[in-house]
This record gives C-alpha cells, structure tokens and sequence, in this order.
C-alpha cells in the first residue's frame, strides 16, 4: 500500500509538473498574486482612450455601450490567461500615463508606443503590433507623401508619436487635437489641410468618409509600434510579456491582427525585438 501511495504521489507530480510548463505565463501570474494580494486573483484595471478604431473604439447596441477592438480583445486574451478579471475605463490619450502613475490603473493600453521619454516614467511589454503610417486627407487633394505637406497644415493627435516625429519635418505647420475624431473633423471643415496617423486607425474612419482618403508613407523617423505601458517595476510586465511571446509563437496574434486590420503587424526593427 505504501509503496502505491508512494507511486501515485510521484504520478501527481509529474502532472502538476506539466501542468505548469505547458502554461509557464499562468505560473508566474501566481507568483504575482501570491505576492501583491494573498492568493487571491483580483480585477485588473485598464485606461484606454476609446477613440481610435480598430484599436478601441465605443460600440452602442440596443441603447449599450461597450468598448471594443484589436487592443480590447487582447487584454481580456491575456488577463483570462493568466487567471484576472478585467474592468476597462476610458480617458483622453494625453492623460493615460498621468492616470497610471497616480494608481488608478494596473496598465493602459491604447496603441502607444513605447518612447524614451515615456519610458522614463513607465515600464512597457514587448511590442505587440507595428503599424504603418499615412497620410488622411480630402478625396483628390493630391496630399499623399510627407514631402506634399510642407507648408501645409497638419493635424496629428495630442500625445501620439506622430505629434512627435512630425517636428522633425520641415516647413509644416503642426495642430495638435485630442482625439482622432476631432482630427477627422477638422479635416473635413477645412480647419487642417492633412493629418498624419497610424493607417490602421484612419481606415476605420474611411467607411462612414468616402470623401476622405489615406495614403500609406514609409515609416516615419523613430517609429517602433505598441506595447503596454505598467508603472515601473510592475511584476505583471514579466507575464503579459510571457502571453505575448505565446502568442506571437502560435499565430494567435497574428490571427487576431487579421480580424481587426486584415493584416498581420509588420515586423518590429530588429533592435527593437524582444
């Protein structure tokens, strides 16, 4: 009998064993939980800014709004992953960095790009999508390159990396405004001549503006792509990290790029690799 007991615990632990390696990501989730809330899973809390489809966007059924999109998808993907519930709360863009150093958010995520200057303040994943770039513009205005727009006025939004990189061009007047909506306004009204953008996101303007068009221009100076952003020395960064890597081995980023931009993310610089 003892002998029995003592295979059968050896059997148990050789599962247990498997069980773990076959979900390393969940493993160190646990060590996380353990160490920040006494074994018990908790709900993370996500910021995002809810105006940049197909990354997020706010969706109304039946009277019910809900955000949605590419970013939203792979939050809930990797919280249910590693065992958390998932509360999402939306904010303008600019004040997305400010909301999570202040402790109101376990992370955001909103297609940000992980700049020297925010990583001075935040620590991010490993990217998880690079987009390309274009230039929105009225329908047969013949702004389609970056060298079209000297002199013009251009449109960007407030925070993002085009906000950042388009200073580096000469000759072009820049207007920075909240959200991209605001910038498709503008564009329409005549107020902006053009407006620089992750081509991704306008094309999600493109359905309801067949007056607009975009044009997609090599990457501009400094481009990488987007990552998550978590308060330094967050332990969480270490598993998300884990479920990305998953993620990227199995296709199923890959596949969840396709559902939500009809292409794959390009691949990041080879410095900028994990």
């Amino acid at each position: 009998m003892k002998r029995f007991q003592f295979r059968f615990a050896i059997l148990v632990g050789l599962v247990l064993s498997l069980l773990v390696a076959c979900n390393p990501g969940r493993e160190i989730a646990d060590n996380v939980i353990d160490n920040n809330s006494g074994n018990v899973a908790k709900t993370l809390v996500m910021f995002t800014s809810a105006d940049y489809p197909p990354y997020e966007f706010i969706e109304t059924v039946d009277g019910r709004s809900e955000v949605k999109g590419f970013d939203i998808d792979l939050a809930e993907h990797i919280t249910e992953k590693l065992g958390y519930g998932l509360q999402i709360d939306t904010i303008n863009f600019d004040r997305l960095i400010p909301v999570l150093q202040s402790g109101q958010a376990d992370f955001v995520m909103a297609g940000m790009v992980p700049t020297e200057t925010r990583r001075q303040n935040v620590d991010f994943t490993q990217l998880y999508h690079v987009p390309n770039h274009a230039v929105l513009s009225q329908r047969g205005s013949g702004l389609s390159t970056l060298e079209n727009l000297r002199g013009k006025i251009v449109g960007v939004r407030q925070g993002s990396i085009q906000a950042q990189r388009v200073r580096e061009i000469p000759n072009i007047k820049i207007k920075s405004l909240q959200q991209m909506s605001d910038l498709v306004q503008a564009l329409k009204a005549g107020r902006i001549n053009a407006a620089l953008v992750a081509e991704s996101a306008a094309a999600g303007y493109l359905a309801v503006n067949p007056d607009l068009e975009i044009h997609q221009i090599p990457s501009i100076p400094g481009n990488s792509g987007a990552a998550i952003a978590f308060t330094k020395g967050s332990r969480l960064v270490q598993a998300f990290d884990q479920v990305i890597s998953e993620m990227k081995t199995t296709g199923e980023l890959d596949q969840l790029a396709l559902k939500w931009f009809d292409a794959v993310s390009e691949s990041p610089p080879e410095a900028l690799k994990p």
